[in-house]
């Protein structure tokens, strides 16, 4: 169980920084504000093998309006869209591809596996709204 444990602990990095706020104010006792985009991690300290289906998402802009990306980070898998997906996708296996050699996004036998992947990120993607304005220069 020991063992276990521990390899239920390194997990946790898949967390997000979102979840960190929610996770001080719970351990302190006080109550979570329902508001918060994060969620608490107390329950995985309490049990590091305790079930959390929530993924990892991050974003990443290039310059506005040019390219912007949303991934996704499973326990296995790491997924891309590319402005939506029109300007590419990327699928990553962290069990057998940590360092992300081979993009399995257009390999037909993930097309399922895409587009569950898809359709988790969706809601994250939607919520993106870019400038139309470009950054203005100080001067």
């Amino acid at each position: 169980r020991d063992v276990e444990r521990s390899r239920g602990l390194g997990d946790v990095y898949k967390r997000q920084l979102v979840d960190l706020y929610p996770t001080i104010v719970e351990h302190t006792g006080y109550e979570v504000p329902q508001l918060l985009e994060g969620e608490s991690l107390v329950p995985l300290l309490n049990d590091p093998l305790a079930d959390w289906n929530k993924p990892a998402i991050s974003q990443v802009i290039y310059s506005r309006d040019e390219a912007y990306g949303f991934s996704l980070r499973t326990d296995r898998w790491r997924y891309t869209e590319w402005k939506k997906g029109a300007a590419g996708r990327e699928l990553y296996d962290h069990s057998n591809d940590p360092d992300e050699i081979t993009n399995l996004a257009d390999y037909p036998e993930h097309a399922a596996l895409v587009k569950k992947l898809s359709d988790q990120l969706k809601p994250y993607v939607e919520t993106m709204r870019m400038a139309s304005d470009s950054p203005k220069s100080g001067g």
